[in-house]
């Protein structure tokens, strides 16, 4: 009788440690020169350029004109992904004096922005989900 009052107690916790993965791979790349980053937002607060308000980076060396990420322990919830190939490896996106991007990006759902970077609505996807690889390719401007 202990044992299963137990397991009850503890069913809520067990399945909050999911060993989902969800695999992000990046592809169109037009070159493997630099670093792939990866930025995770749980809201449109900074997104897709503030990346200090990113919860999560992850960065992977490009082979073969793509990436590929693999994103572990990410709790349930809403997110977007915006991913950029930083060539020089200064870890930003660099801009020109206009402000537009000089190393290519691109978000999830390959969302665009209009005169402007892509929405965090139109980059959304909530977690966990069905669906465990998620393909973006890379925009370039």
């Amino acid at each position: 009788m202990l044992s299963l009052v137990l397991l009850f107690a503890l069913a809520p916790c067990l399945k909050a440690q999911t060993t989902d993965k969800l695999i992000v791979e990046v592809n169109g790349l037009k070159n493997n020169k630099g670093m792939l980053v990866l930025d995770i937002f749980n809201s449109g607060k900074g997104f897709p350029m503030e990346t200090k308000h990113a919860l999560k980076r992850l960065i992977v060396k490009p082979e073969n004109g793509q990436g590929r990420f693999v994103i572990e322990n990410l709790p349930q919830g809403t997110y977007a992904l915006a991913v950029v190939h930083d060539e020089n490896q200064s870890g930003t996106l660099d801009t020109n004096v206009l402000g537009m991007p000089k190393e290519d990006a691109c978000a999830l759902q390959n969302a665009k922005g209009f005169l402007g970077p892509p929405h965090f609505e139109d980059a959304k996807f909530s977690w966990p989900q069905n669906q465990k690889k998620m393909v973006i390719t890379m925009l370039y401007f």
